[in-house]
């Protein structure tokens, strides 16, 4: 499923991103970033793939700006009464990556890969936390264990044009 963000949508997310990522440096809250691209960049496409979705789900985003943990959902949505986590990123073909940090404590529901570069995403499909977190998913990408499903591991996002 494909979502373009509109102009004042892009200037949304441009801006949430720049104000979070000041408020988690004022507030010592660590950069888990482990690849070499531009942060804000990085920053900027995540929070459109959480938007895209969000649009396509018929949900209102988060936008706070609250950098303290204990004050933010756990996940980047909530649907149906769980928390889903959006894993956005550029690469067409990319993978959804899960860090073994979400297990547990930062553990949501369900995980969902997004495709794309603002202002255009690709909804590309989800997978529950059951399927994520298995030992057969991890896979050392150059920074350490990650749980990684291709995108023919996943579950269609058809019922999304049906909320």
């Amino acid at each position: 499923m494909k979502v373009t963000l509109n102009e004042v949508e892009e200037r949304l997310v441009t801006f949430l991103a720049k104000k979070r990522m000041q408020a988690n440096r004022a507030n010592d809250i660590p950069d888990e970033q482990v690849g070499k691209q531009n942060k804000l960049a990085i920053e900027i496409n995540g929070l459109g793939g959480e938007l895209a979705f969000c649009k396509a789900a018929n949900l209102y985003p988060d936008l706070s700006l609250a950098s303290n943990p204990g004050t933010r959902p756990v996940g980047d949505a909530q649907l149906f009464g769980d928390d889903w986590d959006i894993k956005t990123t550029e690469v067409k073909g990319g993978r959804l990556l899960v860090r073994p940090v979400k297990k547990g404590k930062k553990e949501c529901t369900y995980y969902i890969l997004v495709v794309g570069r603002m202002p255009t995403y690709e909804i590309i499909g989800w997978a529950h936390k059951d399927e994520v977190f298995q030992d057969k998913n991890l896979k050392d990408l150059g920074h350490g264990d990650t749980y990684v499903l291709e995108q023919d591991q996943l579950k269609a996002v058809s019922w999304l044009k049906d909320l």
